[in-house]
């Protein structure tokens, strides 16, 4: 330490100074010494030993005071922490005066002093002061004793054992008060550093809560927006719904209206032509009863007029139902719209209204969470502050318990010294203490308060310092807790800050409450207002409809009167004209009637049977002349009676060569005032006849036609399908599809068909595939198969469906594929004799489904397992070999007589797996065998 004092290092302020002023007490007294030479051997030796003690105490005394020192200015630093900052700059620019003014008053001071900072303390220099002259009276004393030191000894002797002792003694106090001193120091730096810590981690917590807080409110805010999304997605889904349920609604009201329209357009001619036919029945009741063929063609000319003006109204009646109709659903479709229009008008309504309410609730609601943000802010201040004034208050107690304790201390050290010297009788006379231990006393006096003074003012000190230090940190420490973990319970609100901005967040939450609730009422009333709106129109609407339907009811039947009494009129004026016609017609009837007929012969006779008239037609009928015949009995030509026959009959007439021909003869009575004649209507048939039978000829013919036709489809059909889903087919009844539970499934393809196909033309595939199928289906024929279809080169067969045969199917595709196989070599091709080609073969057993599919061009079509496996059999196999499922060769063995063999340990089949499969090579008896699968 003194080496370091001496090396005088900017770290050390105040020793270099004492040590300076030190040095001087030993260059002196070793001058003195020097001087009295002649002194005992002794006195040089107690001098050299209190020289060293003094040196000994000096460089321990500067020591604790650089030590006190650095904690005091460690000490001022707190203290000036605590400060205002305009206090720590004033204090701060009078030390620096203070320093100023000693420099400029004393330059030596001022350059061996060069390295002392501009904060010293002015207790630091007035040390400096006492501590000179303490040096001074030390030299004065040292020269007095050495005037007496031969007298002196035995005292001196002595005085160098107390001063041994005193000098342990007080660097043993020294370094308990420095003990307890940096005890106390650590313990104030504990407190102050706990109470940092403490606000630091709140700060942080505090921090943390806030982030907390604000991921909550977002999280809410988040959850809420998804919730009114999800909650406007459901509305929306409602809206469609309600559109589409009222979609439907209009489209089941439409569609009743159209059918009740449908059936009314439906009845209506359905009553006219009942009306007419009961007219017609009428009419044919009335002229029964009438002889006179004019009276009855006049009544019929009559109907037929009244029927033609019935058709004009029937028309009339059947446009205004049209009119009346579309009148109808042009009224529903206006409903609907409205009806539609006001339902979108309210769900937009309700959708706005609701994103308002919304709108506002966000906004209200971040409002209020700044405002209640604010409220915590102010809260945790108002807390933060009540700590640091608990803390200030606890920090000056404990201050000014270190000072007593630091007094305390000082006061017992001081007895301690004393008792120690009265025990070694260290004052021997009054002179001699005065002369020599006044000054070791003055250092030591000086030296001890100034060294206490300081620690006064910042610490507590105490032998058993460093128990009660720790003990008192550790009560800060958990006060300070305590005071923390409490601090939270602590009521604020009474501040007046804290309870102004809770009372406004009230105020806030009461008026935005009266906000939401204005709202919601201003919304409800514009949603009123547009139902009542809506309402409105709808009334209007029906309002309109009504009448309107009254009205055009009221026009069409005002239309329809005015038209049946316009057609009374002319129907009137048309009778009156038909009965002067009739009248007419009835006088110039015996006249002109006969005369008029043209083609059929023409006979007036008597009720005797004596001709009367005769028309040309007759004389070219018979070859005979109008004189030849009048008067002559009608017999002579024709063999009939004078009487009504109806219908007529079919008699030979005899003409006048003598020859006869079929003649149709229809008699007629005519009976008025002052007549009665028969009136015999002949027409001859021969060529009626002939044409009748080159007719039935020419039916014949087509009949037998349409028959060959019907024939020739029937066998097309039967070619195309099954005989008994062909008769289905014919009869017209729907083939239903059919499950056949034991059946087999061939195929088979070309190997290598593409690369023939890529050397032959199309013409020539054509042929190809024509002279194959061909032969195959010759080989079929011979079995109880039916070819299902072909594909290409790929060619299907199955036994078993659609004629069930128990369990031959299986033999059945065996036998044809081995004859299949075994033929191909043989097969030729016209245009290619050389061309030689070999087949894969596949075949498995089991259930299949089949039904014909299609309409224009349907087909005899197979589905199941069992196809899709024969298939792949197919595909699997081997050129000219025969491939089979292990269904197939269970059903061939239970038949016997097969010659097959396994396939390895299986094969893998797409979408099957592994498979186990075997090769069919012979049937024992059978001439047709397949290659030795050896090779594959």
């Amino acid at each position: 330490m003194a080496a370091q004092l001496e090396d005088g290092k900017p770290g050390n302020r105040e020793p270099p100074i004492v040590v300076k002023d030190s040095e001087g007490p030993q260059v002196g007294q070793v001058g003195l010494l020097s001087s009295l030479s002649g002194s005992r051997a002794a006195l040089r030796a107690s001098q050299t030993e209190v020289a060293q003690l003094e040196q000994t105490a000096v460089d321990k005394f500067a020591t604790d005071l650089f030590d006190l020192e650095q904690h005091e200015q460690t000490e001022r630093v707190v203290e000036q922490t605590r400060e205002p900052p305009r206090v720590r700059q004033l204090k701060q620019t009078t030390a620096f005066e203070d320093t100023v003014t000693v420099t400029s008053d004393d330059p030596e001071t001022a350059e061996s002093d060069g390295e002392i900072d501009a904060d010293d303390t002015e207790a630091a220099e007035k040390y400096a002061a006492r501590q000179q002259k303490a040096v001074k009276a030390m030299f004065a004393q040292l020269r007095n004793e050495a005037s007496v030191i031969d007298e002196s000894v035995q005292r001196a002797e002595t005085e160098v054992i107390r001063k041994t002792r005193e000098a342990f003694q007080i660097m043993q106090n020294d370094r308990s008060i420095m003990r307890q001193t940096e005890l106390q120091r650590i313990d104030f730096e504990a407190a102050e550093q706990a109470h940092v810590t403490l606000l630091a981690a709140r700060r942080e917590r505090k921090i943390g809560k806030i982030a907390q807080r604000k991921i909550m409110r977002d999280t809410k805010a988040r959850d809420t927006q998804i919730i009114s999304l999800e909650l406007a997605n459901s509305q929306l889904d409602i809206i469609n719904q309600t559109l589409r349920y009222k979609r439907r609604l209009y489209d089941g009201k439409v569609e009743m209206l159209e059918s009740t329209h449908a059936k009314q357009r439906r009845q209506l001619p359905q009553g006219h032509e009942r009306r007419l036919a009961c007219d017609k029945q009428l009419l044919q009741m009335e002229m029964m009863q009438i002889k006179d063929d004019v009276i009855r063609q006049s009544m019929q000319k009559k109907f037929r007029m009244r029927t033609q003006h019935q058709k004009g109204v029937d028309k009339r009646v059947a446009d205004q139902l049209l009119a009346f109709q579309a009148v109808e659903l042009r009224q529903a479709k206006e409903e609907y719209e409205l009806d539609i229009f006001q339902f979108e008008a309210d769900a937009s309504i309700i959708a706005r209204n609701l994103g308002s309410v919304n709108s506002l609730e966000v906004q209200q609601t971040r409002e209020l969470n700044a405002e209640k943000e604010r409220l915590l802010i102010l809260r945790e201040e108002s807390k933060q502050a009540v700590l640091r004034d608990h803390h200030e208050e606890k920090m000056r107690r404990t201050t000014h318990n270190h000072r007593l304790k630091t007094r305390k201390i000082k006061s017992f050290l001081d007895k301690e010294v004393k008792a120690a010297a009265v025990a070694l009788g260290a004052i021997d006379s009054s002179r001699s203490v005065s002369a020599f231990g006044t000054g070791s006393n003055s250092i030591q006096q000086s030296g001890h308060t100034s060294g206490l003074q300081s620690p006064q003012k910042s610490r507590l000190g105490s032998r058993s310092g460093s128990q009660d230090s720790v003990r008192t940190g550790d009560s800060y420490l958990s006060t300070d807790t305590a005071n923390s973990a409490e601090l939270d319970e602590l009521n604020v609100d009474e501040d007046d800050a804290v309870a102004a901005l809770a009372s406004s967040i009230k105020d806030l939450i009461t008026s935005q409450r009266k906000a939401r609730q204005e709202l919601r009422k201003v919304n409800k009333l514009a949603a009123d207002k547009t139902t009542q709106a809506a309402d409105e129109k709808r009334a209007q609407l029906l309002a309109q409809h009504g009448p309107e339907l009254e009205q055009l009811a009221m026009a069409q039947q005002l239309e329809l009167s005015t038209l049946r009494a316009l057609q009374e009129k002319e129907m009137a004026m048309e009778e009156s004209v038909h009965d002067a016609e009739a009248n007419a017609l009835l006088e110039r009837k015996t006249l002109n009637f006969v005369l008029n007929a043209v083609g059929d012969g023409i006979i007036n006779m008597t009720p005797a049977g004596r001709v009367t008239r005769i028309n040309q037609a007759v004389a070219i009928m018979f070859g005979y002349d109008s004189e030849e015949v009048v008067g002559r009995d009608i017999r002579m030509i024709v063999p009939i009676k004078t009487s009504k026959n109806g219908k007529g009959v079919v008699v030979l007439g005899q003409r006048m060569d003598g020859t006869r021909f079929p003649c149709h003869v229809t008699v007629s009575e005519v009976v008025g005032e002052g007549v009665h004649l028969f009136t015999a209507i002949l027409r001859d048939i021969t060529h009626e006849r002939a044409e009748a039978a080159k007719a039935a000829a020419v039916e014949q013919a087509r009949q037998l036609e349409l028959q060959a036709a019907k024939n020739q489809a029937d066998d097309l059909l039967q070619r195309m399908f099954p005989a008994s889903v062909a008769s289905q087919l014919l009869s017209g009844v729907t083939v239903v599809p059919q499950d056949f539970n034991h059946s087999t499934v061939f195929f088979s393809d070309i190997v290598g068909f593409t690369e023939i196909a890529s050397r032959c033309s199309a013409i020539q595939m054509v042929d190809f595939f024509n002279d194959l199928y061909t032969g195959f289906d010759a080989i079929i024929s011979q079995y109880d198969a039916y070819k299902v279809e072909t594909i290409g080169d790929c060619y299907m067969v199955v036994s078993g469906c659609p004629k069930p045969n128990g369990d031959l199917h299986a033999g059945e595709i065996a036998r044809m594929a081995l004859h299949l196989v075994s033929a191909v070599p043989n097969i030729r091709f016209k245009g290619q004799p050389d061309l030689r080609i070999s087949i894969r073969v596949g075949i498995c057993s089991g259930p299949v489904a089949a039904g014909v599919v299609g309409n224009r061009m349907p087909r005899y079509c197979l589905f199941g397992n069992t196809v899709n496996v024969a298939s792949r059999m197919e595909s699997n196999g081997a050129g000219m070999h025969i491939q089979c499922a292990e269904s197939t060769f269970t059903a061939l063995q239970r038949l016997g007589g097969y010659k097959m063999q396994r396939r390895g340990e299986g094969i893998d089949i797409k979408g099957k797996g592994k498979m186990q499969t075997y090769w069919l090579t012979s049937k024992e008896g059978f001439d047709h065998v397949a290659p030795s699968p050896t090779a594959v």
